[in-house]
């Protein structure tokens, strides 16, 4: 495990980082080039896990209006779709979080075991 100010490099394929009041794991898919993100957000002993979800058209929109035709590439037949987002910069990513670019995708909860 690496890490610098702000990234931990966690083995191979993945880095965690802070950003924005999150915690954002990329893991690397086959294309080098392409990071498969989640992110999550600890309220008390919950975390809450959001990802950039294909299947909402409500969030591509979104993509779309911020990043423009040169920061989304469409990828895939219309049975699966998926999408390559590029921000330019942190600005364009932290408005994707903001405005709504991502999907609820669940979250975790702390289990307090019970003593005997």
């Amino acid at each position: 495990m690496e890490s610098s100010d702000e990234t931990i490099q966690l083995g191979q394929s993945a880095r965690l980082r802070r950003f924005h009041g999150y915690l954002v794991l990329s893991q690397a898919q086959d294309d080098p080039n392409r990071w498969n993100i989640t992110l999550g957000r600890r309220w008390k002993d919950e975390i809450k896990l959001w990802e950039f979800e294909a299947n909402n058209e409500a969030a591509v929109a979104v993509w779309q209006e911020i990043l423009q035709a040169e920061g989304i590439e469409s990828v895939g037949q219309a049975d699966k779709q998926s999408y390559v987002l590029s921000p330019e910069n942190n600005a364009a990513f932290r408005k994707l979080l903001t405005q709504g670019g991502t999907t609820s995708s669940g979250s975790l909860t702390r289990v307090v075991p019970v003593q005997h």
